[in-house]
């Protein structure tokens, strides 16, 4: 139905979900997208890309997970008259696995830039500055910048990531790969790569984890070193459909929903890297058990909700066992709040 509607509407566009007309120079930088029911972003975000200045080629490819919202009318119109826009549409919702991989899979030139539908970049000289400074520093795998986190009807609430404060070492031209590990310092509008995947992605490459940026981020500061640009270059928007805005409202709950999905990230990333990082692995996993087990025993009943960390155990019992050592689980099982997971030990 989407390839009919597309051949119809556009001609000019191939069957193959659906790549434009070839550049007559190639693209030095490519703008990756991710959409889902972003009508009332996506302009912004292709106007912003639309407003860079910069002195080399570069493509949008912009992949919409099977949107019913008029977002692929908006984008398609943007692509006829652009043709460095490239849109990549899925006939049916993949829930973000199959939109990554149809993403990342078509991106083939030097440097990437990410930039969600629902974000924009506010500088025109952000992709210009970054990629002179990946230019310039052959041993950078990536580059960053400060990002404005702006929250759906509450301004208030904005603010500039990362913290200047928090950042490691305090402020520093580049980052390690050991710094991201402790924490992701980036934004996901702020990153652009030295783009590791030109040949396409490899069988071992998980597009399914989730958290899915920090993944990204990681594998590309294992070829380099993390240029930081302390300058404000984009926006971040915490609206309420986003994957991420319960985190900000109610913690508890957002573990207890996406909990599985962040240890499974933890365990994928810890194995990635041999185990080089897994007292820090360590760490974030038992973050992720003692919110859940808090949820349990505060929340889950109130609200209807069934215990979470029984899957947790369920799943990952070994992780389960080092949490539950760390809580020295014999002492803390006599005031009676967590003997109903005695039988995990």
């Amino acid at each position: 139905m989407i390839l009919k509607k597309i051949e119809q509407k556009y001609p000019r566009y191939a069957a193959d979900n659906i790549v434009p007309i070839k550049p007559q120079r190639e693209p030095k930088l490519s703008v990756l997208t991710l959409t889902y029911n972003h009508a009332d972003f996506i302009a912004q975000n292709i106007e912003s890309v639309l407003a860079q200045q910069v002195n080399f080629p570069l493509q949008h490819i912009i992949a919409d997970d099977s949107s019913d919202d008029g977002t692929q009318d908006i984008i398609l119109d943007y692509a006829a008259k652009h043709p460095h826009i490239v849109p990549v549409f899925q006939e049916k919702r993949t829930y973000g696995p199959g939109n990554v991989r149809a993403l990342f899979d078509r991106c083939r030139t030097e440097y990437a830039a990410l930039c969600d539908g629902d974000d924009y970049f506010t500088d025109p000289a952000k992709l210009q500055t970054q990629v002179d400074f990946l230019d310039r520093c052959k041993d950078w795998g990536l580059c960053f910048h400060l990002t404005r986190v702006t929250y759906e009807n509450q301004p208030e609430r904005e603010h500039l990531y990362p913290p200047i404060d928090k950042l490691p070492r305090g402020v520093r031209p580049f980052y390690y790969l050991s710094d991201l590990i402790k924490w992701n310092m980036l934004q996901t509008s702020s990153a652009v790569y030295r783009w590791r995947f030109k040949n396409g992605l490899p069988d071992w490459y998980r597009s399914d984890l989730y958290p899915g940026d920090w993944y990204w981020h990681l594998l590309h500061a294992e070829t380099g070193k993390i240029g930081f640009i302390n300058k404000e270059m984009s926006v971040y928007r915490r609206q309420k459909k986003g994957v991420y805005y319960l985190s900000t409202v109610d913690r508890l709950r957002h573990r207890a929903e996406v909990g599985l999905k962040k240890i499974e990230a933890y365990d994928a990333i810890n194995k990635h890297f041999s185990g080089k990082y897994a007292s820090i692995m360590l760490d974030l996993i038992n973050g992720v058990f003692a919110d859940c087990l808090f949820y349990d025993v505060e929340r889950a009943e109130k609200e209807g909700k069934e215990p979470v960390l029984n899957k947790l155990c369920d799943k990952y019992p070994d992780f389960a066992r080092h949490f539950l050592n760390s809580l020295k689980l014999d002492n803390a099982g006599k005031n009676g709040r967590v003997q109903s997971f005695s039988h995990f030990r």
